[in-house]
């Protein structure tokens, strides 16, 4: 009886704690009014006639023949915490009307580097094409001027930029005043996503060049001027050239600039000691209206591998990656694991048969949050035995050798856009850091002049190209870089 009466209170006491739960839950959402406003449809080849140039150049809007008005309408949008959701409804001049509903989460505009409330939305990608698909959601809560195309009387005041595309390619464009529950003021641990600033360059035809890359450029845009070349330093390598766009949008100059960027180090080897590293970064910078800002280009760069091997009587004692990087994010569609970054590990004899020891190891640690993957540092401890290098002492590998290779490659659906050295601050934006520690062993004692290989390859990707069928990657090969040492007892 008495167990009778205690469940029966616990069943109550559980009751009467479902609605303060759900409150307590609810309580961090926020439901925003429906909102109807309009807005403009135009081609492409109108949008750059309208507003891509200068000023002088520019085609009235009441030219445009692709012109046409229409209603917008916001309907069941709720914000919790980040994350945001809605339904768009436009209705055409013919009375048809274009459904689609939207999710993603709020993310710090680029404008937030000027001193501006920007806040844009990462939308999340469905697995069908949609009917409409975002182009920029830009939530601008501040008083300071900033570009509008359709509603120059909104500059200075608080407003939302929308614009979307159909099927068709055509862009519908809405700009409109705040709504009293969308004046965000945004969280200081959000992290950026600069549509605000480059969601432009699909549209405005701009070509990508190739300018030289110099020391006045490598300091505005973070990068070493000078490079040291030499064992126990680190080595920088960037392309003499860099990637750039230029056009006029809205009357306001853009320039952007792009550079990848690679960096390592090796030591000599010993028994307890050696340090070998390879970092990948890019640099980046955007200057519109005057001001730079950095890590919102239109260049993307995937297809990242990394082979280092290692020269006479060494072996990997571990190894760690760290990085942070985005991930293509298709809602309902599973990508591969990360884990097809790595480590491979083979002898080769200077016999005919080549035996190949060891297999894949599967050495990744991932951190998702959400768009975002975090490599965190993990060191990854491998058993020597059966993996010291023999042969006599030369500077020639792969020509009858045994040898120790590790290979990384982190497939097309991982890519790095940002910018890593703003302001001095390391780390701030997307990177790739491997870190090798091999080691000497060798009964004899003796002391081995050898040589070790580091191979670097990745594609360039110029995202405001591809809707173009034609449009191939960039590929960039480093080559083969030599990296001699000496592996020795002490």
């Amino acid at each position: 009886m008495k167990k009778w009466i205690a469940a029966l209170l616990c069943l109550c006491l559980l009751w009467t704690s479902l609605p303060y739960a759900t409150s307590a839950a609810e309580a961090s959402s926020v439901r925003v009014p429906d909102m109807t406003f309009s807005g403009i449809r135009l081609s492409p080849d109108d949008f750059r006639f309208a507003f891509v140039g200068e000023e002088a150049d520019l085609l009235p809007l009441s030219q445009c023949t692709s012109r046409s008005v229409v209603l917008a309408e916001i309907t069941q949008m709720t914000i919790t915490d980040r994350a945001i959701s809605f339904a768009l409804s436009v209705t055409l001049e013919d009375g048809s009307e274009l459904l689609q509903y939207f999710s993603g989460e709020l993310c710090w505009g680029a404008n937030r580097q000027t001193g501006q409330n920007s806040i844009t939305v990462r939308f999340n990608k469905h697995g069908s094409p949609p009917v409409l698909s975002p182009v920029l959601f830009n939530i601008y809560n501040d008083t300071d001027e900033n570009d509008l195309l359709t509603e120059p009387g909104l500059t200075g005041q608080p407003h939302l930029r929308f614009y979307v595309t159909d099927r068709q390619g055509q862009l519908y464009l809405f700009e409109t005043a705040l709504n009293n529950a969308l004046l965000v003021q945004g969280d200081p641990t959000w992290d950026e996503y600069g549509s605000d600033v480059s969601w432009f360059w699909p549209y405005v035809g701009a070509q990508t060049t190739e300018e030289p890359l110099t020391d006045e450029m490598k300091q505005l845009m973070g990068l070493p001027v000078t490079s040291a070349r030499a064992l126990n330093d680190y080595t920088g390598w960037t392309p003499e050239t860099m990637y750039r766009k230029e056009t006029v949008i809205g009357g306001e100059p853009a320039v952007c600039l792009s550079a990848p960027c690679v960096r390592y180090m090796h030591t000599d080897v010993l028994p307890y000691f050696g340090e070998w590293h390879v970092m990948f970064w890019v640099a980046e910078v955007t200057i519109k209206n005057g001001a730079a800002i950095y890590g919102v280009t239109p260049f993307e760069y995937r297809n990242l591998q990394i082979g280092v091997s290692f020269g006479s009587q060494t072996y990997l004692s571990s190894l760690c990656r760290e990085g942070q990087f985005l991930q293509d994010r298709i809602i309902g569609n599973d990508f591969a694991p990360i884990a097809s970054a790595v480590l491979s590990i083979a002898e080769v004899s200077n016999e005919p048969s080549v035996r190949t020891i060891s297999a894949i190891l599967a050495l990744l640690e991932l951190v998702v949050a959400e768009a975002k993957y975090w490599l965190t540092t993990k060191t990854a401890a491998i058993n020597p035995a059966s993996q010291v290098t023999a042969g006599t002492a030369t500077t020639e590998m792969f020509e009858g050798l045994y040898y120790a290779a590790h290979s990384e490659i982190l497939d097309d659906c991982y890519f790095f856009n940002t910018h890593t050295n703003r302001n001095g601050v390391n780390k701030s934006g997307h990177y790739y850091h491997l870190h090798l520690n091999p080691r000497y062993r060798d009964a004899s004692n003796k002391t081995y002049a050898t040589m070790g290989k580091l191979s670097i390859s990745f594609d360039m990707i110029d995202t405001s190209c591809i809707i173009d069928p034609d449009y191939t990657p960039t590929h960039i090969d480093l080559g083969t870089i030599d990296l001699p040492y000496t592996a020795r007892p002490s």
